[in-house]
């Protein structure tokens, strides 16, 4: 789908993202990835829960007071201008970026039906739409699509279709910034690996293109 075609697409409707705090365990295969591929003092330079930043959403977009949730809104927000917005697609990325050691976070997409979750580089464009300005349609950013029941993932608008036994509620991602690869996991298996050179610091990405209600959740160990 043209870009273009996709911001016509994208409704007004609410969706809600949550990042979860540090320690969640509500999905049961967490510990049994999360041990096997990344050593817990390797995970995020702080050891916190990455937070979303105001200044990059889109004007759609609501983001809480402790920087953990976004709500999809009908209303456009009086949001201040800000080079670092998205100002077309309905995209937010963390103020946290990372460019050494090895990360890991969690994504739940149980309440979503078209949504995209990776890294970008801060570098992305955001003011307008086309392929630079959307998740995974140019070199500064990679993601995995869930369209429905059909997974992607997807860099420099390139397509990758995923082949997955069920409906994996949710997602891990491993960044090695040294190794410069982004391992992605889902019904606790390797579904994909991004290679690039994650050593220009990277941010958690995510935008939520349906029109149903839908959250998006983040953790970290």
């Amino acid at each position: 789908m043209h870009p273009s075609s996709l911001s016509l697409s994208l409704s007004l409707s609410h969706a809600p993202l949550h990042v979860l705090h540090k320690g969640d365990t509500s999905w049961p295969h967490c510990n049994d990835v999360v041990p096997k591929v990344c050593n817990p003092c390797y995970v995020s330079a702080d050891g916190g829960t990455p937070n979303l930043d105001p200044n990059s959403a889109h004007p759609r977009i609501i983001i809480s007071q402790d920087l953990r949730t976004a709500t999809r809104t009908r209303t456009k927000q009086k949001y201040p201008e800000h080079p670092d917005r998205f100002d077309v697609y309905p995209q937010v990325l963390s103020s946290d970026s990372f460019s050494s050691g090895r990360h890991y976070w969690e994504v739940d997409v149980s309440s979503s039906s078209w949504c995209r979750i990776g890294v970008a580089f801060n570098s992305m464009g955001r003011k307008g739409g086309g392929n630079e300005r959307l998740l995974g349609w140019n070199a500064e950013s990679w993601c995995l699509q869930k369209y429905y029941n059909q997974y992607s993932a997807w860099h420099k608008d390139e397509r990758i279709l995923l082949t997955l036994p069920g409906v994996p509620d949710r997602f891990g991602f491993l960044l090695d910034c040294e190794a410069g690869e982004l391992t992605c996991f889902g019904d606790s298996r390797v579904l994909h690996v991004f290679k690039g050179n994650f050593m220009n610091p990277v941010k958690p990405a995510l935008g939520v293109y349906d029109d149903v209600i839908g959250s998006v959740r983040f953790c970290s160990f």
